[in-house]
């Protein structure tokens, strides 16, 4: 929902009051959204599918470089 409105040209307020009126369950049960969670979401690697595993490779395990 918050990708979908954010993708029709939502702003983060407006997402977070709908969010909020629609009472959706925030992580900690409080039930108010901030624009500041909106915004993490949206840009949240794990949410976006940006993750990659192993980030960092290491060519020779003794010198580490």
């Amino acid at each position: 929902m918050i990708f979908k409105s954010y993708l029709e040209g939502h702003g983060k307020n407006y997402i977070a009051k709908i969010q909020t009126d629609v009472k959706v369950e925030t992580r900690r049960n409080r039930g108010k959204w901030s624009a500041n969670t909106v915004v993490g979401i949206l840009k949240s690697e794990k949410y976006i599918g940006d993750v990659l595993q192993g980030k960092t490779f290491t060519t020779d395990p003794i010198s580490h470089k």
